[in-house]
């Protein structure tokens, strides 16, 4: 029986009693003890007893029987779009989410006496105000309205956190559109690093993260490669227990990920690229050697080894099927050849790097940027050599740099050597040159930047930021780490 306890009298089955805090409001014994009286506005308490009208609010029953009251906040946004807008109320540990109808409305309600915060969120929009903060008391709160506008081109805007703060993790975009992030570094307040076995999903949609299944180990400076299949290959990294061989599958479908078989060797700030033949090859973090996936059969098999040890280096699919293997430490560069599964030397760098970019270019060349110095320079396949071309406005190492639609590279963020920067700017190959573009919202380093079907760019992860406070000890906060943004092309 619902909330109660059945008894037989004079014959005839009933309501023997109810818990504590039931009630049978309604006298059917088919429903049980139907009504919660700690919330029930027209039996608060106790059956029968109504609460009355209230001004400027809504009657209330305010738990144990008590009756009070109850507001809302409400309003509307105009602009360039109304529908679908996120509104999320947020006080002190408590947050709530709704959406504009289709006239832009939206209301709160159900609230208390403090004060709230309100902010909207769409990606592709900005907001103004950007936020709202709202006081009630005991009365409902109305005309908190925004005016939404379309993301200016070459701007970057917040889009929502991720449930945890991440750096040295990584993010992948899906079949469905949505990208996976996963695993990484977080921070304690004592600005120790735990390694992550979490991951979650951001929905472009809605422009918000939530959690999915957790990886079978926490590791960081890991690979993750998206599969024919649908599925993702995670690969190697830092572990609690150091470098690993291990590696797993994440299947979207079932949003868990499983244990595959682990590699030849263990491997961190490695790279890996998927081949035309299906097959994921892996390359460098620490050993000279690589091997390749087989997802069919689940197993990793050592290939050809490359003729230099290497660690943060870049790999490259060619438009040839060729694999460009890059710096890592040496100005050495060597191409891999999928058909022998060798290596061979190809022309050098003009200068040694590692954690720099390498972006292929739709005409076949491939821009190599920073790690280290601000110079960036071309790989030609035809001829096999590298040669400058412009300069970036600032060094950068540990940043990100992604082809966009419109054939241009996007590069953000990285360390500059004397501090980790917002800056991000665009090369455009026509003309062989980077322009500065709009700053990130905070500075990143180890990040990730993932094009997304609507040519938006989400960045997402950053280091910590220590807070120094002398004599005391200091301390990291991690809501830079945990934040994601927008880039607009």
């Amino acid at each position: 029986m619902a909330h109660g306890y059945a008894g037989c009298t004079g014959g005839n089955c009933g309501i023997a009693s109810c818990w504590a805090n039931y009630g049978d409001c309604d006298g059917l014994v088919a429903n049980g003890c139907e009504t919660d009286l700690r919330t029930s506005v027209t039996n608060c308490g106790a059956c029968g007893n109504v609460c009355p009208p209230v001004a400027n609010g809504t009657p209330a029953c305010i738990g144990f029987g008590y009756c009070g009251a109850t507001y809302s906040i409400s309003g509307r946004v105009t602009g360039a779009v109304r529908q679908g807008v996120i509104m999320v109320l947020e006080r002190p540990r408590i947050g709530t989410i709704t959406t504009t109808d289709a006239t832009g409305r939206y209301t709160f309600s159900g609230l208390g006496n403090t004060s709230y915060t309100i902010t909207p969120s769409l990606p592709g929009f900005t907001f103004a105000p950007a936020s709202l903060s709202v006081s009630v008391s005991s009365s409902d709160v109305t005309g908190q309205d925004f005016i939404a506008a379309h993301q200016a081109a070459g701007t970057f805007t917040a889009t929502g956190s991720m449930t945890s703060a991440r750096v040295t993790h990584t993010a992948t975009l899906l079949a469905s559109g949505r990208v996976l992030v996963a695993g990484g570094w977080t921070y304690l307040r004592s600005c120790d690093e735990v390694y992550q076995s979490t991951a979650e999903l951001y929905d472009p949609a809605t422009g918000g993260f939530h959690t999915t299944g957790g990886m079978t180990v926490g590791r960081a400076s890991h690979t993750a490669t998206l599969l024919p299949d649908g599925t993702v290959l995670v690969a190697g990294g830092y572990t609690a227990t150091g470098p690993t061989t291990t590696a797993e599958v994440y299947d979207p479908a079932t949003g868990t990920f499983v244990a595959t078989g682990s590699m030849t060797a263990a491997r961190v700030a490695h790279a890996a690229t998927l081949l035309p033949n299906g097959t994921v090859l892996v390359a460098g973090g620490g050993p000279a050697t690589a091997e390749l996936y087989d997802p069919i059969t689940g197993t990793f098999t050592g290939t050809g080894s490359m003729i230099a040890g290497r660690g943060s280096n870049t790999v490259t699919l060619l438009s040839s099927g060729m694999v460009l293997v890059a710096g890592g430490g040496p100005a050495t560069a060597e191409l891999y050849d999928a058909t022998t599964g060798t290596f061979a030397a190809t022309g050098s760098m003009t200068v040694g790097r590692a954690a720099h970019t390498a972006a292929l270019l739709p005409s076949g060349l491939v821009v190599v940027a920073g790690g280290g110095p601000a110079t960036a320079e071309l790989y030609d396949p035809v001829t096999g050599t590298f040669g400058l071309t412009g300069s970036m406005s600032v060094a950068r190492l540990g940043h990100e740099a992604t082809l966009l639609p419109d054939g241009k590279v996007l590069v953000e963020g990285g360390s500059t050597g004397t501090s980790v920067t917002a800056t991000a700017e665009l090369y455009d190959p026509t003309a062989g040159t980077f322009t500065v573009t709009g700053r990130m919202t905070v500075p990143r380093q180890a990040h990730t930047a993932t094009v997304l079907p609507s040519g938006m760019v989400l960045v997402t992860g950053a280091p910590p930021k220590i807070v120094r406070q002398p004599p005391s000890a200091d301390y990291c906060t991690t809501d830079e780490a945990q934040s994601a943004e927008l880039y607009q092309p």
